[in-house]
């Protein structure tokens, strides 16, 4: 079976395939429990970025996969935290108030006999504090460049559009995964179309914790264990 890597989001195709919601379990040891009202204020996190903070989940055949913050970078005046994955490929991301972005790579469109690079695109994930059933929307392109290996003609580099769009599935949640509870959960849709494909995920974030339940199509992973500096 095809490894998830983290946040596809792509974290990942799931144009028709329905999605796993944070109620369906990898074992018998996962619940919802009561909801609670929800606490609004800037100053929460659903996704702590201190460089150092790890996080490691697990799938339901037991392979285990690593997340980390590596470094922070300023990108167009902007700070960002550099994360070691999201889809397999350079991500970082930055919170302002209430306000997350994500910074991916686009999808490379791989050519026997060239390598391929892929600019970056930026686009606002979710807001904390907006109400259950908000959407965003963000519309950007990226650019794939074929570079030559060999004796291989050259190949103009070419221009992809990416819609990005996310949606507050719920808030406030509470989670049992494997016998510990996350309180302040928030659940959000992530759909990203490009280069003709289609990927859609969901996330279970819980405050001061960050990804809890990461699901795409079938496939889900769960946190096991994460070390976070607040």
């Amino acid at each position: 079976m095809k490894k998830i890597t983290l946040l596809r989001i792509v974290f990942f195709q799931l144009i028709i395939m329905s999605l796993i919601s944070c109620e369906a379990d990898l074992d018998s040891d996962f619940e919802v429990l009561a909801y609670e009202e929800p606490i609004l204020i800037d100053s929460a996190n659903y996704f702590p970025s201190d460089v150092g903070n790890t996080w490691e989940y697990v799938n339901a055949q037991g392979i285990s996969e690593m997340l980390e913050v590596k470094k922070q970078t300023e990108i167009n005046g902007e700070l960002f935290y550099e994360i070691n994955q999201f889809d397999g490929k350079y991500a970082a991301v930055r919170k302002n108030n209430s306000e997350y972005e994500l910074r991916l790579q686009g999808d490379p469109v791989g050519i026997s006999g060239y390598d391929i690079e892929s600019t970056y695109y930026k686009f606002f994930l979710f807001d904390h504090n907006a109400a259950v059933g908000e959407k965003w929307e963000t519309k950007k392109k990226y650019t794939v460049s074929f570079n030559p290996k060999t004796d291989q003609p050259v190949r103009p580099s070419k221009d992809y559009d990416v819609v990005v769009k996310s949606e507050l599935l719920e808030r406030n949640q509470k989670l049992k995964i494997k016998g510990t509870i996350y309180v302040d959960v928030i659940k959000i849709r992530l759909s990203i179309t490009a280069a003709g494909k289609t990927t859609v995920s969901t996330y279970c974030l819980a405050n001061n914790i960050g990804i809890v339940k990461y699901s795409e199509g079938v496939n889900s992973v769960q946190l096991q264990k994460y070390s976070v500096k607040y």
